[in-house]
């Protein structure tokens, strides 16, 4: 489909906990100007500080090392 990488956890994680990182990484990818990168740093600090849940630990960036996330206008 034209995807030259993806967002994705390194093991099983449960649909509710998956559908909740999903919608805040997309909240924060089209509204901060934040990298990708950043983005997932920040949600791991999120999910533990507000939620003590430590499963955005398990999500990573699978792409290659020249891949470049852009927002479109």
């Amino acid at each position: 489909m034209g995807a030259c990488g993806v967002l994705g956890s390194q093991i099983e994680i449960p649909q509710s906990f998956a559908a909740e990182y999903a919608y805040a990484f997309l909240d924060l990818y089209l509204g901060s100007g934040l990298t990708a990168g950043e983005i997932t740093m920040a949600l791991v600090h999120r999910f533990a500080r507000e939620f003590s849940n430590p499963l955005a630990l398990t999500y990573t960036l699978h792409c290659g090392i020249d891949s470049r996330l852009e927002t479109t206008r």
